[in-house]
């Protein structure tokens, strides 16, 4: 379980990114930009997060090999997201994001251990 810590920790945090913006405007720690809040929600649901989880997945297959339990956990920690974002948003369809986030991991989980084993076959030749 602690190898996984990391790499499910920092997509869980680009997932927060627009909602701690939002609060923490709100509390006047900095000036509310209601355009950069939506740009952190769209371009995070769309850019951010799935390039950070195929980061975070290829870089885990690399070091550790196949395993299934990161793309399950990825998608574990989308779900407090799915539930917090409607008790003040209009967040129909969030749920959607879930699959493609959890294939997007699996695919570069099953990438970074291909590589590893690539690698490993290279080292013994």
């Amino acid at each position: 379980m602690k190898k996984y810590v990391w790499y499910v920790l920092v997509p869980f945090l680009v997932y927060w990114l627009e909602a701690i913006y939002y609060h923490l405007a709100h509390l006047g720690m900095f000036h509310f930009d209601e355009m950069l809040h939506k740009g952190l929600g769209v371009n995070g649901l769309l850019l951010y997060n799935p390039v950070i989880i195929a980061l975070s997945s290829f870089v885990f297959g690399i070091k550790y090999g196949f395993s299934w339990k990161l793309p399950v956990f990825i998608g574990l920690s989308w779900l407090p997201y799915v539930v917090y974002i409607p008790l003040f948003y209009n967040a129909a369809g969030t749920e959607v994001y879930l699959i493609p986030y959890i294939l997007i991991s699996l695919i570069f989980v099953v990438l970074g251990s291909l590589v590893k084993k690539g690698l490993a076959h290279l080292q013994r030749k």
